[in-house]
């Protein structure tokens, strides 16, 4: 995580509290345990651990979204599991702003998790991370997802927004997409998936799992000590 930063690992190890390859074994470990590797969700999202100084990680102002406020804070994307009723964090890499995007985070991610055996039923995950780059990647690997998408997307060349109707279903090209997807529209909320049996009404009761990432982040402050000072 450290490499190409301007300070040693171990200032990071000293501002997480805790070893972080032990952190994602053990999570790992007992996400096999309970079977997550064939079943159950993955969940994408993004934290800010708020500060109110720069620190020797050289902290910049980020907006937190709860408050609308500018704050000294560290970002971290994470990678959750959860079957509905149990939750995971499996691992989390933080970002800096800088030479790597969010989505480029997220992916690595995504990479992990390949690369550690999952096969997910499903990918959940908000409107910021519905970008092409994650999508592609998804139904590439046949990694199922469901996510928000913004009232701007655009839908068989007219703008969500602009579809007519306050309740709907429709099947369609996203643009920048080379598949094709299917969208709700419920609430003045859009939610799209690339899985067919999830074209309806359904795919915004999966896309209510995403909630468990509320309560894995509350844990990781928590137990992690992210509430306590950074150096």
């Amino acid at each position: 995580m450290a490499e190409g930063q301007d300070f040693a690992h171990d200032t990071l190890y000293r501002a997480l509290n805790q070893p972080l390859a032990s952190f994602f074994e053990l999570s790992l470990e007992l996400c096999k345990a309970m079977g997550g590797l064939d079943r159950g969700y993955l969940i994408l999202d993004d934290v800010l651990i708020q500060r109110y100084r720069s620190g020797k990680l050289g902290l910049k102002k980020a907006r937190d979204t709860s408050t609308g406020a500018w704050v000294f804070g560290l970002s971290l994307v994470v990678l959750a599991w959860t079957d509905g009723k149990r939750r995971i964090p499996l691992a989390f890499l933080p970002y800096f702003g800088e030479e790597e995007s969010k989505l480029d985070l997220a992916l690595a991610l995504l990479e992990w998790a390949k690369e550690a055996g999952f096969r997910p039923e499903g990918v959940l995950f908000d409107a910021w991370y519905a970008a092409r780059q994650v999508l592609e990647w998804l139904h590439a690997h046949g990694w199922p997802f469901v996510t928000r998408l913004r009232s701007n997307r655009v839908l068989d060349g007219v703008q969500l927004r602009r579809h007519g109707g306050t309740r709907w279903v429709k099947a369609g090209r996203l643009r920048g997409l080379t598949f094709a997807v299917g969208v709700l529209k419920r609430g003045g909320k859009f939610y799209g998936t690339d899985r067919e049996e999830w074209w309806g009404v359904g795919m915004r009761e999966i896309y209510r799992l995403r909630q468990a990432i509320e309560e894995i982040f509350r844990g990781l402050q928590q137990e992690l000590g992210w509430t306590r000072t950074l150096v």
